[in-house]
């Protein structure tokens, strides 16, 4: 029997680096195990990598895809549902974008009980990094009564999975976005107020921000950096936090020390893909549970093959995919 695989080879030429292949079951390397994989997805990094937009693989040839869930075939987990997710697959190593990989064993997670392997590809690292900022906010003392949480970038992933786990959990969520069109879905999946950004642009542009103005905001979660971080840090209430979790503006932001040394402002950086793996367990755990988005599938904007994943991460990057999560099934 073979199976498919998309491999992505940066010495070849640039319209034939990415390719699906067939290929016979590999045999596990010692302190490694096999896994079935169902289901994986596209994330922006992935995306870049792909397309070859963004040097993301550190060794080529390379399976892509950060994420996967599927049947161990072998070792301790043997017949259960396992979750690879960061920690350098599809990046330094063999990823999701196949129907069999050989992995290491211990950067495997078991599905706890209350998701399943569709679930737990919804999430993500999305979801996941959703989950690691709302954790390093409520550590670092954020609480309901400092007020409402701004997420940018609400239409993604990441904020529409931490619009619905914070609202979850009784906090006032505010969604700020540029496709405004996907308001009733913000409100649908919890937002209670949804800000378009040209409006929150335009409110800024008259001046430049001063070091501190009326606090707005309890905390936020940031997938913008750039001049978003400058505008808002001066609005955030006392001891609130904001969670740092992407640059799609800019990697780089201006900003004085007046929110930090007279506030208690903190600046929280969430590092996903690097993430602790008790602090990883402990979060999936959570998002098994607890902290589980429910409306969890709602984010699932459409569900591809192997085949599939070149087109539809060009539209991810050209911002010309719907709004949610992109789903690979690797048996389709």
């Amino acid at each position: 029997m073979t199976y498919k695989k998309l491999v992505f080879d940066k010495t070849k030429d640039k319209s034939k680096k990415l390719n699906l292949i067939k290929f016979d079951q590999p045999k596990p390397q010692p302190g490694e195990v096999l896994v079935e994989v169902f289901y994986s997805c596209i994330n922006y990094k992935d995306a870049l990598g792909v397309t070859g937009r963004g040097a993301i693989f550190k060794t080529s040839p390379i399976v892509p895809g950060i994420d996967f869930s599927g049947t161990a075939l072998s070792g301790k987990y043997k017949g259960k549902t396992v979750i690879g997710q960061g920690l350098g697959f599809g990046e330094s190593f063999d990823g999701g974008y196949t129907q069999l990989v050989c992995c290491d064993e211990d950067l495997l997670i078991p599905l706890n009980e209350g998701l399943h392997a569709k679930e737990a590809m919804a999430l993500g690292t999305a979801g996941f990094t959703a989950a690691l900022a709302v954790q390093r906010m409520i550590v670092n003392g954020q609480t309901k009564n400092k007020g409402p949480v701004l997420i940018n970038g609400a239409t993604g992933g990441v904020g529409g999975f931490a619009v619905q786990i914070f609202k979850q959990l009784g906090f006032e969520v505010h969604a700020l976005t540029n496709r405004i069109q996907f308001s009733e879905h913000l409100k649908n999946l919890g937002a209670d107020e949804v800000i378009e950004y040209k409006d929150f642009s335009a409110h800024n542009s008259n001046h430049k921000p001063k070091a501190l103005e009326s606090t707005v905001w309890g905390g936020a979660v940031d997938n913008l950096g750039g001049d978003f971080l400058e505008k808002a840090l001066p609005k955030i209430q006392l001891w609130g936090s904001v969670a740092s979790i992407g640059l799609a503006k800019d990697h780089s932001f201006s900003t004085t020390v007046m929110p930090f040394i007279l506030r208690g402002v903190s600046l929280l950086g969430v590092s996903s893909g690097n993430c602790p793996m008790d602090l990883r367990v402990e979060l999936w755990k959570k998002l098994a549970q607890d902290w589980k988005p429910k409306k969890i599938l709602e984010l699932i904007s459409e569900e591809l093959s192997l085949e599939e994943v070149l087109d539809a991460s060009h539209k991810i990057l050209d911002h010309k995919a719907s709004a949610g999560r992109v789903l690979v099934n690797t048996k389709a």
